[in-house]
């Protein structure tokens, strides 16, 4: 393997981490508005996604706008 198919190699792999990373936050941020639209508690949400209060809140009036 020469060291140029080695870097893509390398520069695949980086990538289909980072892609998975970003599918569980998409995944917690719905599941985070979800919870919101059942009026759950902003601290239990931030307790089993841990998103941070601030963060809820402005998701929460982002769905209020919407």
């Amino acid at each position: 393997m020469t060291i140029g198919e080695r870097a893509i190699r390398g520069v695949k792999q980086t990538a289909k981490k980072e892609g998975r990373a970003e599918g569980r936050i998409e995944g917690i941020n719905y599941v985070a508005q979800e919870m919101l639209k059942e009026q759950i508690e902003i601290k239990q949400i931030a307790k089993v996604t841990k998103l941070k209060e601030e963060e809820l809140e402005k998701m929460k009036a982002e769905l209020a706008s919407a």
